[in-house]
Parts: structure tokens; sequence; C-alpha cells
């Protein structure tokens, strides 16, 4: 859904990986090293961006082949992906001025317990009034559940939410759910689109008007 202009958020999703923090080298270099732990082949960085990126784990172990085994019995894997992303140089400063006016959600297909350390190791998780996960609903963008359920934990309706996402995957949710996007890096059907998270106020401050 395109932005309108006079229709004023009341709260801001933001997806993680790929907006709030720089992961995708990092994922591919997890996912590699839980395969290898289970000698299983490991995957190129195209097959990861064009099959992986932006999916929900369930979607992503399927396309492997493989169970949810092989991550849980391979703990080195937590350890690579993070020590491999970068915070957006921008976040925690835009984070801290959105705070004063919206509401601010995650909404991630990342699992719960690596949301939660990314955010306390960058020092993010008092920005957030809700963080929602892929283990947090039944099924994952590009699916509207987690849309859904950050809202309903905000208490605002659907249309009154931004979301700030990066794949196909956050604009599809976004669509079935009914709310309005901001592409981070990513253009797609019009949608107004930025490169910095610093860009999201000017946007916020020009529908408003």
């Amino acid at each position: 859904m395109i932005l309108q202009k006079n229709s004023i958020p009341k709260a801001i999703l933001f997806d993680m990986d790929g907006v709030l923090i720089e992961s995708q080298d990092a994922w591919w270099r997890a996912i590699n090293v839980a395969l290898s732990c289970s000698d299983h082949p490991t995957i190129t960085k195209k097959d990861f961006i064009d099959h992986l990126w932006g999916n929900d784990f369930k979607k992503s172990i399927s396309y492997l082949g493989i169970t949810a085994n092989v991550f849980l019995d391979c703990k080195e894997w937590t350890q690579t992906y993070l020590e491999h992303i970068l915070l957006k140089e921008d976040a925690r400063e835009t984070l801290s001025n959105l705070h004063e006016t919206y509401q601010l959600a995650v909404i991630t297909n990342t699992q719960r317990f690596i949301t939660e350390q990314v955010l306390d190791q960058f020092h993010l998780t008092s920005f957030f009034d809700e963080i929602v996960c892929a283990d947090d609903v039944k099924k994952g963008k590009p699916y509207p559940d987690i849309i859904y359920r950050a809202c309903k934990l905000l208490d605002i309706p659907v249309n009154e939410a931004v979301v700030i996402g990066d794949t196909k995957s956050d604009f599809l949710a976004s669509k079935q759910a009914g709310c309005s996007i901001i592409g981070m890096n990513f253009e797609h059907n019009h949608n107004p689109f930025i490169h910095h998270l610093s860009e999201i106020p000017q946007i916020l401050n020009q529908i408003g008007t």
C-alpha cells in the first residue's frame, strides 16, 4: 500500500536484518557453519540471496532439505552470525528520535533467541515497544501474521502502521495486511524507499502535510 497524504501513522514496524543491521553476509556464513557441522553441503552466496534471504526459518530449512536439528545441534553458527553483523550507522540516533513521536516495533523472520541477542548487543532494545519474531506466529513473512500480531500488541489498527522493510517478503506481508511500507534500498510498485534510516522522518513529515 502506498503512503497516503494526511494519513499520519501511529507506529513504525521495523524488519531487523537488512534494515537495522547489515547481516546478509553474516547469515550466509552462519548457515554454512551449521550445514558443515552436520556434514551437509554448503551453499553459495548467490543461492543464499536468491532462495533464502528474507524467508522465514521454516521455509529456509525446507529449501535446504534439512531439519531444525541441524541448527539446534550446532552451537557455533549463532556465534558466527553475531560476530559478523554490523549496526546501520544511523540506527540508534534515528530510533531515539522516532521513539519520541511513534510507537516502534521489530517484526522479524529471525527467531526470538537471536533477535534479543542482536538488539541487546547493539543497545537497541529500549527503543522498541514490542518485538515480534518468527517463532511468535504460525507463518512468517511474506504472510501478514507478524504485522497483525504487532499491531494487536500495540493496540492500533493495521492501517495506522508503517513497515520499514528491505525484501519482497516485507512488501507482500504489508500488502496483505493492508498497511503502508517504506522500502530500505528496495523499490517496489512505486512505494517510497530510502537508503538511510535517517530519511524516515522526512518521508513521514511529507505525508502528514
